[in-house]
């Protein structure tokens, strides 16, 4: 126990007598011990890191450089590259690559729940029927539904979230246990290498049996 649990159980109205100060430390080391497996579970098995962090993983935005464009890049998709031939500091150099290729997040449409009211915004302006106080395009931020870009961390922790949901003329709190992982590129999809370096093969396969 350290002096921020004590000064915690301490600062609590409805604690009554040493018994119950007693139960709740056990509960918090309880805690800390369950909230340690957790962690060490799931960084045993998932990252959120990148080996090669690229220019905009600690900004806002992606930068254009930073995105894969098939037609006018000079190197392969790193999905077409045969793992078998490579060595285990080129397999870590294609990791990275598809890392940075396939699991950074790039906000579209799809996922901006202000890309609707931005595209009118612009139909409006370009037909110069936007309103003198109506929103302007640029008044609409980026909202990704899958929160991009995440928050830096240095390392992984289990946090209580709560919101408060509107259902019809009551509010409800809404309580979620959530898992935030270490990482150092906010646009980084949390994912598992293994996983990602096996897609590789299996894309080899299917490619080779298409060749046949």
């Amino acid at each position: 126990m350290d002096a921020w649990d004590d000064s915690f159980i301490e600062g609590l109205e409805d604690v009554n007598g040493q018994e119950e100060i007693d139960e709740l430390r056990d509960r918090i080391a309880s805690a800390k011990v369950s909230h340690a497996i957790i962690i060490a579970y799931h960084d045993y098995f998932f990252t959120a890191e990148n080996i090669q962090p690229p220019s905009d993983a600690e900004s806002d935005e992606r930068t254009a450089n930073t995105f894969f464009d098939p037609k006018t890049s000079s190197v392969p998709h790193p999905s077409s590259i045969n793992p078998l031939d490579l060595d285990e500091a080129a397999m870590d150099r294609l990791y990275c690559r598809n890392c940075n290729v396939q699991m950074r997040h790039k906000c579209q449409a799809y996922c901006d729940r202000n890309h609707a009211k931005r595209e009118e915004a612009k139909q409006k302006l370009a037909a110069g029927t936007l309103g003198p106080r109506a929103k302007r395009p640029e008044d609409y931020p980026i909202d990704c539904r899958f929160g991009f870009n995440k928050r830096l961390r240095t390392k992984s922790h289990v946090f209580i979230e709560q919101k408060l949901v509107k259902n019809g003329d009551n509010n409800n709190v809404v309580t979620r246990i959530r898992l935030a992982p270490k990482r150092n590129d906010g646009w980084l999809n949390s994912h598992k290498r293994v996983i990602l370096e096996v897609s590789v093969f299996e894309r080899l396969a299917d490619f080779c049996h298409l060749c046949q």
